[in-house]
């Protein structure tokens, strides 16, 4: 069984130190599976993650775990989200249609921030049976983020049920969800896509819809589609239990 951390102790920490990953190891962070990536003035934090592998901390888990920070990187200079939905309501079983597509697209050039990532190898990586984590440090025109994040009496955090998200002064925050997959590290991905999606969702729809009488059908599409800046997961919560991924995100509309 994990150990939930006093609450009142989580709670002051985040009220007086603007959710800064300071005060918490990565140890402690590993344990309440509630990971904080603030930025601060000037310093994007960044979880890296990557999948176990036979050498447990090794150069190739550095390097994933480094890859895949940098794709969150290039999130945050700016990413886009498509979500495209029909939806057809026929006179029989076989006339029935409800499909989407939603779509994620970032500079696929990712692999220039890779250099610019550092970490403290003593304090900034932790080992669980399900992934490597790995907090870097990325140098970016951001700065300080301040909120004041609440909690459950369970422990989960109170955003996680997409209410009492924190307010960010001249951001945009919403939570991302993404059940289980094979490897944890991409249920998290897909839980920052999620968070993505959700922002676009929010922020841009344009709904069409067409009603054939005769043949008693309804038709009708809905279209979401917008660009974000300083995209960037704030907290993510692991649910012990199913291993589903909660992403709390902050970021800009770019018009």
């Amino acid at each position: 069984m994990k150990k939930i951390y006093p609450l009142l102790s989580i709670a002051v920490f985040l009220s007086s130190c603007a959710s800064s990953d300071k005060a918490l190891s990565m140890k402690e962070q590993s344990a309440q599976n509630h990971w904080i990536a603030a930025p601060t003035d000037n310093t994007l934090t960044i979880i890296g993650v990557s999948n176990p592998m036979m050498k447990g901390k090794g150069d190739d888990e550095i390097a994933a775990a480094k890859e895949d920070a940098a794709k969150k990187a290039a999130m945050y200079y700016g990413v886009q989200g498509r979500i495209e939905a029909t939806h057809r309501d026929g006179a029989n079983f076989f006339d029935y249609i409800n499909d989407s597509l939603v779509e994620v697209v970032y500079d696929k050039n990712y692999t220039k921030y890779i250099e610019q990532l550092t970490f403290d190898p003593k304090n900034d990586v932790i080992i669980t049976k399900d992934a490597i984590f790995v907090r870097f440090k990325l140098a970016a025109a951001a700065k300080q983020v301040n909120y004041t994040a609440k909690f459950d009496k369970d422990g989960r955090p109170a955003w996680v049920n997409n209410r009492q998200l924190p307010e960010v002064a001249g951001f945009v925050t919403a939570v991302g969800f993404a059940q289980k997959q094979w490897r944890l590290k991409d249920t998290i991905y897909k839980a920052t896509e999620a968070a993505v999606v959700r922002m676009v969702e929010t922020a841009s729809i344009q709904i069409s819809e067409k009603i054939d009488t005769e043949a008693a059908s309804v038709n009708y599409s809905t279209s979401s589609k917008g660009q974000l800046i300083n995209f960037h997961v704030i907290e993510f919560w692991v649910e012990p239990k199913t291993n589903h991924v909660y992403t709390l995100a902050i970021a800009k509309l770019s018009r």
